[in-house]
């Protein structure tokens, strides 16, 4: 998606969280990724925010951390809150914010990842894990493979956590100037 510079890949959607509940030990969010693949050394690596968590907003700086349990695909997973402190992406216009409260109306989340942002945050991977040095900074370089919504219940034994959402209008798309 980053062929031009003055490009932004875009996702939206409109989402409600009325339900969310935990005990214990467990967590409930939603975060949103793209998966991307450098096509020279063949990394993939997520990138997305966190839309929303009980556990708020600070606990969310950028990010870098391996998605390494049992059924998870070993990559690595860039992510911060949705918000304005990010220095790999930041919200569209007119968008909504983190949330760290259940919420029953519909809000228009947009996250935009520009390629500046996207070479930032490939530094601060490489930088993070050193096995990644052959990585390219270049974001020509990188191909959208996918993308998902990722509402997630963490509950390790012992605890218990509820999650009711439901979402709209979810969009992938290249922006010009």
């Amino acid at each position: 998606p980053f062929q031009e510079s003055n490009r932004e890949l875009s996702y939206s959607l409109d989402l409600k969280v009325p339900t969310a509940e935990r005990q214990g030990a467990a967590e409930v969010y939603v975060c949103a990724y793209f998966l991307l693949r450098d096509a020279r050394s063949t990394q993939q690596f997520w990138i997305g925010p966190s839309l929303f968590d009980l556990r708020g907003a600070e606990r969310f700086p950028d990010t870098v951390h391996v998605d390494n349990w049992e059924g998870g695909t070993n990559l690595p997973v860039l992510f911060m809150a949705l918000d304005q402190r990010s220095a790999w992406l930041h919200p569209g216009p007119g968008s909504a914010e983190f949330a760290d409260r259940p919420f029953r109306e519909y809000r228009h989340f947009d996250f935009r990842l520009r390629p500046a942002e996207l070479r930032t945050a490939i530094v601060a991977m490489k930088k993070r894990m050193s096995k990644l040095a052959a990585v390219s900074e270049e974001p020509r370089d990188y191909q959208l493979v996918h993308f998902c919504l990722n509402p997630e219940i963490h509950a390790p034994a012992g605890s218990h956590g509820k999650l009711g959402l439901a979402l709209r209008d979810l969009r992938v798309e290249l922006l010009g100037p």
